[in-house]
């Protein structure tokens, strides 16, 4: 499906357009919804790179009243995962400014399961919220620091 109005990190660094509250409200309810659909999936669906640049709209942001609709996408590193299998970590699976902890420091007692969706659901989130990127201030060395 072709989406005209771009990632949602190009909307949020390169566009002139500020998006309203109500919009990024919007975008994160499509967005909750999709990965609900992935995980609600049997096998679950782990999508492993949520993130600004893979969430794409529909149609070109211009303006405050516009209602964007937003679409989850890139699934390059996505992985079923059912009950049966083992979901072992993968070590440095997505990027890791979104990446939860378990994932990026690659704990051996841990498997990938939705929550590591959940957690770069949250740092897009926080990327929506705050306009800029989660870590930017810092390099994948510093967040192994206690």
């Amino acid at each position: 499906e072709f989406c005209a109005g771009g990632s949602l990190f190009d909307v949020l660094y390169n566009s002139s357009v500020k998006l309203e509250d109500r919009q990024a409200v919007k975008i994160l309810s499509d967005v909750a919804a999709g990965m609900n659909f992935l995980h609600s999936q049997r096998p679950i669906i782990l999508h492993r790179d949520l993130k600004s640049s893979n969430i794409l709209l529909m149609k070109p942001v211009r303006c405050g009243t516009q209602v964007p609709v937003a679409k989850v996408a890139d699934f390059g590193l996505a992985r079923l995962c059912g009950e049966s299998d083992d979901a072992s970590m993968t070590i440095g699976v997505g990027t890791w400014r979104w990446m939860a902890p378990e994932v990026f420091q690659g704990s051996d007692s841990h498997t990938y399961d939705k929550q590591a969706d959940v957690y770069s659901y949250g740092m897009t989130m926080y990327e929506l919220g705050a306009l800029k990127v989660p870590f930017a201030d810092k390099y994948p060395e510093d967040l192994n620091d206690p």
